[in-house]
């Protein structure tokens, strides 16, 4: 390897590409594509042409709907301070490097430079010192390496014609280096505003110990508890056109001083998000390299949490409820007249007019993408005098039945039957590709692909529904009786639980997270612990009821939950440590 590398550089390459393949390459053939009104397979030009379109896929949409502003960044003449304390890089040791390099997944896509990520893992102990200097140097000078910013851009087909340009999807690949300084940064930004409670509590997209179904949980735990009340809750579901794409420079490092990111912080963070490229490789041919203009860096560690940072501050200008999945954004209000909630939700709209506005954000208004859905009981909503209008900049909000938010099919009386179904037939499916599989596979894999591949999907956001219908439970029953004649019953005994059991495991897991300060914010106070002043061995045990007068509020998860956790024995329950809970209930669940 010597040799090579003071020799020919080409065959020390070659020599590294043999050790490390890295994922193998595309091997589809390249389509005919329309180029200028005249047919091609000239996979340059192709790649160039998908170069082109991705980069002005959003200059394109916001000439469309607002004025293209100047991307140059000017720094304001006043900004509102949200907190006194100052956000500073702290430098990092060659151990820390080291361990993050070794945290690298041999199975990363590499990026532009071409570098193999299990060269660099296996390099680990020789690479930390250099990039430790050069990390080092990243942060006390406020310049990020150029190098870094480059991207690989794969164009990935989703649906439809393999002809057309807007049936890809860009899939960005950065340079496997990158990532590390970027984690670094990351944890250290991500602490600070922790620390400081800086970030809405509202928000359950990338942040540690929040997860789409806590939203989701948090959401109709709150329809619910107002309809328990005798209320209808209106309720808008928000979409934005290409969020992440359309975020403008100015804007954000416009907002980062009132986190406390200022300056060397804030000028580093300045020259993360300009002057980036990105080459578009089509059949492993790489297009010439264009300009990134706006949006936050796609494939990035720093991308999503800058985004998070971006959004923050929308919940200033909503009054009703909000609730955030990264840029899946729900305003709801609870109100027993539709003509008041019509009216309120009017002028949160309005509001948000203004923000997505001044924030250069384009907000979808079609129909299918922001839309306004009113929930309640069968009998109330039957009831209800006249329908919901709630209009953005003067038109009229398409009103649903249902929608889709963060992959939950949910309707006006929170029946989730049709989610429900949607999940078990794609779980069904899954199930009848492992067994036209078996044959193929050992026990072992066999039961691994069902836990891994079939149960989440039948049980994403399960804790939705913990109190299922006798038909349900019956599917439930019948999936999980076909897994186990396919697999073989010896080998489903003690490894899996039933889709059921999984949801009842994570629901009592949830509520014991809760109960014990284990939980986001916006979820600590959601269920209590039952206490009195009698001493009795399940005072301070239990988990509070609470008062439920509908059926309705009953399959929710603030009373299932508390309900099957008050359920488990009380060895299991008086279990202070996270880990040994989990154990004991997974061994209850499966032994009962």
């Amino acid at each position: 390897m010597r040799e090579n590398s003071t020799g020919d550089p080409s065959k020390f390459w070659k020599t590294v590409k043999s050790i490390y393949p890295g994922k193998a390459k595309s091997s589809s053939k390249c389509q005919v594509f329309e180029i200028d009104g005249k047919e091609s397979t000239d996979q340059t030009l192709i790649s160039n042409v998908f170069c082109s379109f991705f980069m002005n896929i959003v200059a394109s949409l916001k000439q469309k709907s607002i004025l293209l502003k100047d991307f140059a960044w000017q720094f304001p003449t006043s900004i509102t301070k949200r907190t006194e304390s100052v956000f500073n890089f702290q430098f990092v040791t060659n151990i820390e490097v080291e361990k993050i390099i070794k945290s690298i997944k041999r199975s990363k896509a590499t990026g532009i430079d071409d570098l193999p990520p299990g060269l660099i893992k296996d390099a680990a102990d020789v690479l930390s010192v250099p990039l430790s200097h050069v990390i080092n140097l990243s942060l006390d000078t406020g310049q990020f390496p150029q190098e870094w910013k480059a991207a690989k851009i794969i164009p990935l087909h989703k649906s439809g014609s393999t002809t057309n340009y807007d049936n890809y999807r860009p899939i960005s690949v950065l340079p496997i280096v990158s990532k590390v300084i970027e984690k670094i940064v990351h944890k250290q930004l991500m602490n600070f505003l922790d620390e400081n409670k800086l970030l809405s509590t509202r928000q359950f997209g990338f942040r540690a110990k929040m997860s789409t179904e806590l939203a989701a949980t948090l959401l109709l735990d709150d329809i619910r508890k107002n309809v328990d009340k005798g209320q209808l809750v209106g309720a808008v579901f928000v979409d934005l056109s290409k969020a992440f794409d359309t975020i403008s420079y100015s804007k954000l490092l416009t907002k980062l001083p009132s986190y406390g990111i200022d300056g060397k912080e804030r000028i580093w963070f300045e020259d993360y998000l300009f002057n980036r490229s990105a080459q578009v490789s089509y059949n492993d041919v790489l297009s010439e390299a264009q300009q990134l203009k706006s949006g936050v860096p796609q494939g990035s560690i720093l991308g999503p949490l800058l985004f998070v940072l971006f959004f923050n501050d929308i919940t200033d200008i909503i009054d009703t409820n909000i609730v955030k999945y990264a840029d899946d954004t729900v305003i709801y209000w609870a109100d027993k007249d539709v003509t008041n909630l019509s009216k309120i939700l009017t002028n949160e709209m309005a509001k948000l007019e203004k923000w997505v506005d001044e924030n250069e954000l384009i907000l979808n208004a079609k129909k299918g993408k922001t839309e306004v859905l009113v929930f309640g009981t069968a009998q109330r909503l039957k009831r209800q005098s006249g329908e919901i209008c709630v209009q953005y900049k003067g038109t009229k909000i398409n009103t649903t039945t249902s929608y889709r938010y963060v992959g939950v099919e949910i309707d006006s009386t929170l029946n989730l039957n049709t989610n429900f179904e949607l999940c078990y037939k794609r779980a069904s499916g899954r199930l009848r590709l492992l067994s036209e599989l078996r044959s193929f596979l050992d026990s072992t894999t066999a039961c691994k692909l069902y836990r891994s591949m079939i149960v989440p999907v039948v049980t994403y956001c399960g804790i939705l529904n913990l109190k299922p219908t006798t038909g349900q439970s019956r599917k439930l029953a019948a999936l999980h009786e076909r897994a186990r004649r396919i697999i073989g019953m010896r080998s489903m005994e003690c490894s899996v639980l039933s889709p059921e059991r999984s949801n009842i495991k994570r629901a009592c897991i949830l509520v014991h997270n809760i109960l014990n300060n284990d939980v986001c914010d916006a979820l600590q106070s959601h269920i209590t612990t039952h206490e009195h002043t009698k001493t009795t061995r399940n005072n301070k045990c239990l988990a509070t009821l609470p008062r439920i007068k509908t059926e309705y509020a009953r399959k929710g998860f603030h009373y299932m939950g508390a309900k099957l956790y008050n359920n488990l024995p009380i060895d299991i329950r008086n279990v202070e440590n996270k880990k040994d809970f989990k154990e004991k209930l997974d061994l209850f669940l499966k032994m009962e």
